[in-house]
């Protein structure tokens, strides 16, 4: 009896826990899918993993799958790796395989670039002077052309002296620094020395106060001026009325302050215009940049003469003849020839003289031989009161041209005859005509 109440015992807890069994609970669904971007940028060949988040996280299936509208574009696996293949655009979507839940992201795809390295960089100048307050911009060639990035940077080693900017060097104070240039990478670079010279002072004044003077016939004209300040030297230069020629002249230090200058060739009678501009010291410069400036007049003398060869053709040597020689009437005396051409003449005297009076004589203008001795003049010149008289020996007042050939000798006022003597050499002769000249009526001022 005992035993049949513990089997009933037993059957009647298993039917209680049999009833009362808990049914399982739904599986939880997938409420969204998003990506970690948006979009993306790639070049091709690259690629990027892209992330699926899958809410909520207990869902019970977070499978995705993985798709490219543009597959040739872009591609990518059931990871969410994208890869670019070539360039364009495309979405890339991730879908749910539970609730078919989407989020997707732009591809963009750009052509692989490919970089070229600069292999130098090089300036168009490599020194450069400027003054105080000036300022220029250097330019800089990157090598090679189509290199891929051209950008440069510059930099100067002493910007108390000399700054840069964007290539542009502004001079600050006197002194040297080094402009340096570098490609965008710093592998390449190139410099220039730049000399900064100190800004000139502008207190140079003009000559003033000239003053021109002529020689004794007046066919070369010479100038006078008082030195300024801080000039070490005198621009000279001359042009004659009507002619753009400049013709140079050579400044003189006569040593008291003053200077001068002349004209360098027989001018013959007409009106010039001689400048002078001062040279300035270093770091001095001209306040006023036109040159100062005189106008000379040369006048011109009437001449008669007479012609030493003429009188020599068809001669008897050695005796004493009277003519008259265009139209002034002369005495003269032969030379002793050793040859009958008249080339070798032997050592005698020869001379002319003129006979009848010549008015308001003013010099003698004569031509000597290229061969003329100073030391023993061949040629003696005299002029009188009286006609065949050698009352006044003359002496040369100044050579014009180079070779003492042409020689001027001023008359006495008041002597009216003029007679001269030569030695006979064989290096020796006159080739061409004697000029008396007479004052003209103006002599003017050059002042």
């Amino acid at each position: 009896m005992k035993k049949f109440f513990q089997i009933l015992t037993v059957v009647a807890v298993v039917a209680c826990c049999y009833g009362c069994e808990t049914p399982s609970p739904d599986p939880i669904k997938v409420d969204s899918v998003t990506l970690n971007e948006s979009s993306i940028t790639l070049t091709v060949g690259d690629s990027y993993s892209l992330v699926a988040t899958v809410l909520p996280a207990d869902a019970e299936n977070k499978s995705v799958k993985w798709e490219s509208s543009v597959a040739s574009v872009a591609s990518v696996d059931n990871n969410g790796k994208v890869t670019a293949i070539t360039a364009g655009s495309t979405t890339i979507t991730a879908k749910t395989e539970d609730g078919n839940k989407t989020a997707s992201c732009t591809v963009v795809v750009n052509e692989q670039i490919v970089v070229i390295e600069s292999t130098s960089v090089t300036l168009n100048k490599t020194t450069l002077t400027l003054t105080e307050g000036e300022s220029e911009t250097l330019i800089a060639t990157v090598n090679p052309s189509n290199a891929t990035n051209k950008d440069v940077t510059w930099s100067s080693d002493n910007s108390a002296v000399a700054t840069v900017s964007e290539g542009t060097v502004t001079a600050v104070a006197p002194g040297t620094a080094t402009i340096t240039v570098k490609t965008a990478d710093g592998k390449k670079s190139d410099s220039c020395v730049v000399t900064v010279e100190a800004a000139l002072l502008k207190d140079v004044d003009n000559v003033s106060d000239l003053k021109a003077t002529t020689n004794i016939p007046e066919d070369q004209f010479f100038v006078t001026w008082k030195g300024v300040e801080n000039a070490v030297g005198y621009k000279c230069w001359y042009v004659m009325e009507g002619d753009d020629y400049e013709m140079p002249a050579d400044a003189k230090d006569n040593g008291d302050g003053t200077w001068s200058a002349k004209s360098s060739t027989a001018m013959g009678a007409s009106t010039y215009t001689f400048y002078v501009e001062p040279l300035p010291a270093e770091g001095h410069g001209l306040i006023n940049d036109e040159p100062s400036s005189i106008e000379i007049i040369l006048h011109k003398y009437d001449k008669t003469g007479f012609s030493y060869r003429y009188m020599l053709e068809e001669v008897e040597e050695g005796v004493e003849y009277e003519t008259a020689c265009y139209d002034l009437e002369v005495k003269y005396k032969n030379i002793k020839f050793l040859k009958s051409d008249k080339t070798q003449p032997i050592a005698d005297d020869w001379y002319i003289y003129t006979t009848t009076p010549v008015e308001d004589i003013h010099h003698l203008q004569m031509w000597y031989s290229l061969y003329y001795d100073e030391e023993d003049e061949p040629i003696e010149v005299y002029s009188s009161t009286t006609p065949g008289v050698m009352q006044t020996k003359l002496t040369p007042d100044g050579e014009i041209l180079s070779g003492k050939w042409k020689v001027y000798y001023r008359v006495p006022e008041g002597d009216k005859y003029i007679y001269v003597r030569g030695k006979s050499k064989s290096v020796y002769m006159l080739w061409t005509s004697f000029y008396i000249c007479h004052a003209p009526a103006d002599n003017g001022s050059n002042e």
